[in-house]
């Protein structure tokens, strides 16, 4: 894993600007739409089970607990934010919605059987293996982990990565103070910390915003590459995303989409 750190201003309570910026992002704003477009749902239906039991891990405003909701799959949710739990329930009161952080899930051992966890695991400084350890806890012995994380591609290990490191070295070296932002995952790390924990990744594929013109990691990585609406490309942005995914998808994509099944513990070899 490659931490991330910024260099907020002084007294910043990232906990509560969180929960602000949750509580105004109400899930109305986004269809269904919204969630079927994205490259990863034909892979991820292809797993999901109706009848099954799944819950939605770090579910934030609700965007796939809803959806999943709505289409017809038995679906829970936890946060660790109780206003965010608050808007859920409030919005759609048939989903079951618990605080709870995701190291800690107040849910019977192997009592679900599939664990959604879409940018979830990036916020856990020092916690991944940890969390993959609870999920493998609750999950049935044939469960299924869906799980989407944030990608260390070639061209952010090549480019960006290497200018985040300068930019530590230089501000803590004047006395400025690093907090944990994100981590970002390789392929090989991912299979690594499932197996660890009890999971076989049985798909990975990589992942991005799925507008033509749009792009998450260049247009965060990169301000001169950015066009006028969030996370749109201006010309040049465009030219660089069509180049390195005429190359393959692996160069550029921001994140990788994982589904893990759940390996039989020891005794049951």
């Amino acid at each position: 894993m490659i931490p991330l750190y910024k260099f907020p201003r002084a007294g910043v309570d990232r906990e509560r600007i969180r929960e602000e910026s949750f509580a105004r992002q109400h899930i109305a704003k986004q269809g269904p739409e919204d969630f079927a477009r994205q490259d990863f749902w034909p892979l991820m239906k292809r797993y999901l089970r109706q009848g099954k039991t799944y819950l939605d891990v770090q579910c934030g405003t609700g965007g796939w607990v809803i959806f999943l909701h709505d289409e017809g799959y038995r679906v829970e949710g936890v946060d660790p934010s109780r206003r965010v739990a608050q808007a859920i329930s409030e919005y759609e009161p048939e989903i079951p919605v618990r605080v709870a952080r995701p190291t800690e899930l107040p849910y019977a051992d192997g009592s679900v059987d599939g664990i959604v966890a879409i940018g979830a695991l990036e916020s856990l400084e020092g916690r991944v293996p940890w969390a993959l350890n609870e999920w493998r806890r609750v999950l049935r012995e044939d469960g299924t982990l869906f799980f989407q994380v944030p990608y260390a591609s070639p061209l952010r290990r090549a480019t960006y990565l290497p200018l985040k490191q300068i930019e530590y070295a230089v501000k803590t070296e004047l006395g400025q103070k690093p907090v944990f932002s994100a981590y970002l995952f390789t392929p090989s790390e991912l299979a690594r910390l499932s197996r660890a924990a009890g999971f076989a990744i049985v798909e990975l594929s990589p992942h991005e915003l799925p507008d033509p013109d749009a792009h998450f990691g260049l247009y965060h990585d990169w301000p001169f590459l950015r066009g006028e609406r969030p996370y749109r490309l201006n010309a040049v942005g465009r030219a660089v995303k069509n180049l390195c995914q005429s190359i393959s998808p692996w160069v550029v994509s921001t994140g990788l989409f994982a589904i893990a099944k759940v390996l039989p513990r020891p005794e049951q070899r």
